[in-house]
């Protein structure tokens, strides 16, 4: 897949959007309530579609941002609704260094074939000791009855992902190896149905990975993108192991001050 291909997909596909508008906002309760800074008023939602979330965000009271690489999704979101927008360039966020008290995406790390730069942009727009969430599949799940994509349906595929992450996992922690992305062919037809058209094989070990390798300091992790009914269910998606291998990947982490780094090589 080439890069202008995909850009040109989000750009130019009207009816992607359509579909990303009738979400409802219990869509996206957990991660607003995650993104929601702790000290701070200004927050920033990466990829933002049609807004909903910023919108949500600006009638709380937040000073709240959305940007995305799409001219129709900004469109959208701008209609007589609050919230401050603008339009990325390929992977490039367009503020200032420190400018955020949280940034977070929710379903965006999938569809760019830049992942790393993507989040040193998160990273880089907040400020030290602000929060940053991503939310996403987990497209090397190996537990689960349930699958919407090709790559985690049957067997077959289960034992493929379940030996990649063993071995992630020891390259990375044995070696303290750089991040490898794993990309895979997208189907770039809106009416498949969710994340067809995800690039990125994004996956726990990946992010969690490349966040502390940038200097970040993992807060939460869990396997659910959304609330479940049933309290025990989201505590089970909150345990070691099986937040790995199950369901999506939904991770706060927190920027470390250059005191902070300082104070923990003592």
């Amino acid at each position: 897949m080439k890069a202008k291909e995909l850009k040109e997909y989000y750009e130019s596909c009207e009816e992607y959007y359509i579909t990303l508008e009738k979400k409802g906002m219990e869509h996206y309760k957990k991660y607003i309530d995650f993104l929601m800074p702790e000290n701070g008023n200004k927050v920033l939602d990466v990829g933002c579609g049609t807004g909903q979330v910023v919108h949500y965000l600006s009638k709380l009271g937040f000073e709240a941002y959305g940007v995305d690489i799409s001219p129709i999704a900004i469109q959208k979101a701008r209609q007589n609704r609050p919230g401050i927008f603008k339009t990325m360039e390929d992977d490039k966020i367009p503020f200032p260094d420190n400018f955020f008290d949280s940034v977070g995406c929710y379903d965006v790390l999938e569809h760019t074939l830049h992942p790393s730069e993507l989040i040193d942009e998160m990273i880089r727009v907040l400020k030290p000791n602000g929060k940053i969430v991503i939310a996403c599949p987990n497209f090397l799940r190996v537990i689960g009855l349930k699958a919407h994509h090709h790559r985690t349906r049957g067997i077959t595929n289960k034992i493929r992902n379940f030996i990649i992450l063993i071995k992630k996992v020891f390259l990375y922690i044995a070696f303290q190896k750089e991040v490898k992305w794993i990309f895979m062919e997208p189907m770039l037809d809106p009416s498949l149905g969710p994340d067809h058209d995800a690039v990125c094989v994004t996956n726990p070990i990946d992010i969690i990975h490349y966040l502390r390798k940038k200097g970040c300091v993992i807060k939460y992790h869990s396997s659910l993108l959304r609330y479940h009914p049933f309290q025990f269910i989201n505590k089970l998606g909150e345990m070691p192991g099986i937040r790995t291998l199950t369901g999506g990947v939904f991770i706060v982490a927190k920027k470390i001050s250059k005191s902070d780094k300082k104070f923990n090589k003592k």
